[in-house]
């Protein structure tokens, strides 16, 4: 079937196939750089200095958790509402000392996504 086709439509078809790769390839480092989610090979091994790593190691690194915070510690996060402050108890729950007062009504438990709320 293939040898039925002119050699010029062969050629505008793999020309077109290797356009088509070149964008592609283009628009995902275009897009890896703005968008953290999006997993290239470089994302396998991330460039992140010794003082980081040690930093997550001697912070919040759990062997069988993977991640959750020190009983004890406290910290800083950048929020869309501004640096939030927030305090891990001796149990390794979190507070924060702006709803101290405050009556608590529920408890949520869960990942990175839970520890923000």
């Amino acid at each position: 079937m293939v040898s039925d086709l002119p050699m010029g439509i062969i050629y505008i078809i793999l020309t077109m196939v290797v356009v088509a790769e070149l964008l592609v390839f283009i628009s995902v480092k275009f897009a890896a750089a703005r968008f953290q989610w999006l997993i290239t090979p470089k994302s396998k091994r991330p460039n992140l200095s010794k003082k980081v790593v040690e930093h997550f190691f001697n912070k919040s690194f759990d062997p069988e958790l993977g991640w959750a915070p020190k009983p004890g510690s406290s910290g800083e996060d950048m929020t869309e509402l501004g640096v939030k402050t927030y305090h891990i108890d001796d149990k390794g729950r979190r507070f924060n000392p702006a709803f101290n007062d405050e009556p608590s009504r529920v408890a949520v438990f869960g990942d990175s996504f839970s520890f923000v709320v």
